[in-house]
Parts: C-alpha cells; sequence; structure tokens
C-alpha cells in the first residue's frame, strides 16, 4: 500500500549531515553577527549553558525552551519611568502610565521581530552549508514529516514532498517559522482576579500585564497547528511503520508524538533512531508512555541504520 510508512525528521537528521544546526550555532552567530540581540536574551531570559571545551566559551543549550524564562519583572522595571513616587503625588493620575505601556508594547514587538530575524539569517546562513549524502535510503511514496527548517532531505535524498510543519526556509517565508517554548503561563503574571473575586487592578497593573507579551509571543501553538493540520493525521491510519530520525520526542513536541500514535494502527512497527544513551532511555520512556508495546519498537545507533542493520 502507498504511504506504509511515516518518517518523523528531527535536527539529529541535519547534525547527522554536519549541518551547524545546534542551539549552540545559533549563539554564536548572533554573537558574531547579532550583539544587539545576545545582549537583549542574556539580559530578559536565563538560557542554559554548555562549556565549550576548546574555546572555553559557554553556549546556549536549550534556547527554545528557555523562551519560557523571560523576566517579564525586569522588563516592566526597566521601562517603567512613572511607578516611583506615585502615589506621593497630589493628584496621581492612573493615564501617567499610557506611555509606559506604549513603550513596552513597542520595545517587545522590537525584540520579537529582531530574534525572530537573527533566527531566520541564521537558518539560511546554515541552509546553504554543502551537505554530504549519507548511505540512507527511503521509500519515496511514504509520508515525511520534518521538525526541520531546512530542506536537507528534499535537496539531498530528492524527496519531493515534505512536510514541515514549523515551516521551512523553502517557503521563503519568514513568518512561516514556527519556535519557542511549550510552557502556558507567565511567571508572576499577577491574575485579574484574586482568590475571592475582587479585581487586582491597579495604577500600572495594564503596563505590567504588557510586560509579559515576549513570553506568549514565544510560545509554541502546538495545539492549533495540530488542529490545522488535522487532515494530514487522519492520512496516516493505514501507516504500518514509523521511521523517527534525529528527533529527540522532547517535551515540547510530545502532541504531535501523541497525536500520530493516535492516528496509526496499534500493530505497526516504530524504528527510532538514537544517537546517545540518554535518547535511548528517553524513546524507552516515550513509547512507553504513549503506550506502545516492547516488541513494537527498535531502537537502533545511525550506524545501524546507515547500514541497514535492521
Amino acid at each position: 500500500m502507498d504511504n506504509s510508512t511515516l518518517y518523523i525528521i528531527g535536527n539529529g537528521f541535519d547534525l547527522q549531515h554536519n549541518l551547524k544546526s545546534s542551539y549552540d550555532e545559533y549563539h554564536r552567530y548572533v554573537k558574531n553577527n547579532r550583539s544587539n540581540v545576545e545582549d537583549f536574551l542574556n539580559q530578559y531570559f536565563t538560557l542554559k549553558v554548555k562549556k565549550d571545551k576548546k574555546s572555553d566559551n559557554y553556549w546556549w543549550s536549550d534556547f527554545e525552551n528557555d523562551l519560557a524564562s523571560f523576566h517579564a519583572k525586569s522588563f516592566f522595571y526597566d521601562h517603567d519611568n512613572v511607578s516611583e513616587g506615585f502615589m506621593d503625588q497630589e493628584h496621581p493620575q492612573w493615564s501617567d502610565f499610557f506611555g509606559v505601556e506604549d513603550e513596552i508594547i513597542e520595545e517587545s514587538e522590537k525584540a520579537y521581530f529582531e530574534i525572530r530575524q537573527s533566527f531566520w539569517d541564521w537558518i539560511n546562513e546554515i541552509s546553504e552549508t554543502e551537505i554530504e549524502r549519507k548511505n540512507m535510503h527511503f521509500e519515496k511514496d511514504a509520508f515525511f514529516l520534518s521538525f526541520n527548517y531546512t530542506s536537507t532531505i528534499e535537496r539531498i535524498y530528492n524527496i519531493p514532498k515534505v512536510f514541515h510543519i514549523h515551516g521551512y526556509i523553502g517557503d521563503n517565508n519568514e513568518e512561516s517559522i514556527v519556535f519557542g517554548h511549550g510552557k502556558e503561563t507567565s511567571e508572576g503574571e499577577i491574575p485579574e482576579l484574586d482568590e475571592n473575586g475582587e479585581s487586582n487592578r491597579a495604577p500600572g497593573s495594564d503596563a505590567e500585564a504588557f510586560s509579559h507579551s515576549l513570553f506568549y509571543q514565544f510560545q509554541k501553538p502546538v495545539k492549533d497547528i495540530i488542529d490545522r493540520n488535522q487532515i494530514f493525521f487522519d492520512s496516516l491510519k493505514y501507516t504500518e511503520k514509523v521511521v523517527v530520525l534525529g528527533h529527540s520526542l522532547n517535551d515540547i513536541d510530545m502532541p504531535y508524538i501523541s497525536k500520530i500514535r493516535d492516528s496509526i494502527s496499534d500493530s505497526l512497527s516504530w524504528i527510532i533512531v538514537c544517537y546517545t544513551d540518554d535518547d535511548r532511555q528517553r524513546a524507552k520512556t516515550v513509547m512507553e508512555n504513549i503506550g506502545v508495546a516492547k516488541d513494537s519498537y527498535r531502537l537502533l545507533s545511525w550506524k545501524d541504520y546507515e547500514e541497514d542493520m535492521f
């Protein structure tokens, strides 16, 4: 039957082809080309780093997830020139905060645009890298679901139709690129009503609420993406095999994996290509969590996969 195999392509696939597509490479890019972006991200986000043993530099290691760490309160304080001494005025006016709101909105939009632009430019740069073909063979009439922004699999293996669920460089549309975190609520955000149903509104509360905008702008809308692409997931019902290449099965993308599991037969087989022992352990945990039996999946190294040892 046509389309009996689904390939899930993740960033590990590009890394296996020697593309510099890891988060530490993005950090190197902004450090060398967009120092203002690096400064802003380091100032208002808590970005986990790992040490480069060769250079002794520290590079971002989990950029997307760490976009949930936006320090909205610090961002608000840095743009609030009204609160201090406000209540000491003889006739304090809430309207004094309108200028603060406008500045926070403007600076949030500016930062959002500059971060996204730097990410897009970086993807363009790595996409132009010369790529060496590996000993990989694909069923050409299969489904291909890619979480990558690059066109590696199309360019090198002549795959005609790949669904890039988070957009890709080939669309030549920066706005199509989706990246971000999966956290639901911003830390320190004050609800409109307290536990007694009373209003929490106070002078500056609207401005402070706007200061959380970047958190929500970088929130990955996974549920909406799944809903918009229901036809694709419905088309997987006759799939007999799933091959996962370079996808870490991370928490933020788990709703996609769960949706795939719900869309396919219980009897199909999974092949998951892993790079490290941690990858193997996570794959086992994910398979158990989504209800895939132990005898229905295999974990392979890249070497085994390329040597067709399965």
